[in-house]
C-alpha cells in the first residue's frame, strides 16, 4: 500500500496527543505529593543516645530499640504477645513501650564477670504502682542518697530516676549511677556523636 501523506489526513489524527495526567479528584495537580518526597518525609527522626546512665568507666555501649523492633512489619509473625506477656507477668512492664535501652559493661577483670546496667527510656510515662507491681511487690525498698530504689532477686536493684526511664543494675552500680554525675569520658564523647 502507498503511504499516506501527514497532509491527507484528518485533522483530529494529527493533533492527537496523550491526555495528561489528572489529579485526584478533589486536589489540585499542585497538591499531589511526590513520592521522592514521601518516602523522605517517612523516615523516623534520629534519636540522640541517652548516656546519663552510662558506667564512668565503661568499655562497651549496646543500644537496642524495642518499640521499633516489635512495629516492624518484617516481624509479624515473631511471637511478639508471648514475649510480652512473660515480661509483663515477671516485671509489669511492656518491652514495646521501651523507646530505647541503653546497656553498660565495666571493670571486665577475668575471670570476675563485667558490671552492668540497663538504662531502659519510656514512650510514655510507666506508672510504678501498676505497671512495676510485680517487682515491688516482691523487693524490698531502700535508699541511698536521699532516692528510693528496689532490691530484687539476687541483689538485682531497680530504680527510677525520672517518669520515664527505669533503671537497673547490681546495687552497687546502681547507688553510684544515681548519686553520681553522668560520666562524661572520650568513651562517651564520642558516644554523644552518634544518633540512634
Amino acid at each position: 500500500s502507498l503511504p499516506i501523506p501527514a497532509s491527507h489526513l484528518p485533522e483530529a489524527a494529527q493533533k492527537t496527543k496523550a491526555p495528561p495526567a489528572k489529579a485526584p479528584a478533589g486536589k489540585a495537580a499542585s497538591q499531589v505529593p511526590s513520592p521522592t518526597k514521601v518516602a523522605v518525609n517517612a523516615a523516623p527522626a534520629a534519636r540522640p543516645l541517652d548516656l546519663r546512665f552510662v558506667q564512668p568507666d565503661a568499655f562497651a555501649v549496646v543500644v537496642v530499640q524495642p518499640r521499633a523492633f516489635f512495629e516492624a512489619p518484617e516481624l509479624e509473625l515473631f511471637p511478639r504477645e508471648v514475649i510480652t506477656a512473660v515480661a509483663m507477668k515477671e516485671a509489669g512492664i511492656d518491652p514495646s513501650k521501651i523507646e530505647q535501652a541503653v546497656i553498660s559493661y565495666a571493670n571486665f577483670e577475668p575471670p570476675r564477670e563485667p558490671s552492668f546496667s540497663v538504662a531502659a527510656l519510656f514512650s510514655q510515662p510507666p506508672d510504678p504502682s501498676q505497671d512495676l507491681a510485680p517487682i515491688t511487690a516482691r523487693a524490698k525498698e531502700s535508699t541511698f542518697a536521699a532516692k528510693s530504689y528496689w532490691v530484687d532477686r539476687g541483689q538485682l536493684s531497680i530504680s527510677m530516676p525520672d517518669n520515664r526511664t527505669l533503671l537497673v543494675a547490681p546495687e552497687p552500680v546502681l547507688q553510684q549511677l544515681i548519686s553520681g554525675k553522668p560520666a562524661d569520658t572520650a568513651f562517651t564523647r564520642r558516644l554523644k556523636q552518634t544518633d540512634f
